[in-house]
């Protein structure tokens, strides 16, 4: 699959974005059954450059990913935490 679509994995995500050779590369969104969603960029697959994932328990991160991890410097937020902590990943 090329270009724009959807993919449903039943019990684990739902997927809406851009595919290169059936794999996510680009601007997508997927929204994670537990209630958790991450929006960001994929590159082969992966989490790769900005991204937000807002975890179900009302916790959230903000940051740069390299093959679904979290580098670099990033923002996260826990639930009811004031100001939001800053993290500088490996």
């Amino acid at each position: 699959m090329n270009g724009f679509g959807k993919i449903t994995k039943p019990g684990f995500y739902q997927y809406e974005g851009n595919f290169k050779d059936g794999k996510f590369e680009g601007k997508g969104l997927i929204r994670y059954f537990n209630g958790s969603v991450f929006k960001g960029n994929f590159e082969n697959g992966n989490k790769e450059g900005f991204g937000e994932f807002s975890f179900s328990h009302a916790t959230f991160h903000k940051g740069f990913y390299k093959d679904n991890k979290a580098v670099g410097k990033s923002v996260m937020r826990f639930y009811m935490s004031v100001p939001p902590t800053f993290y500088d990943n490996p």
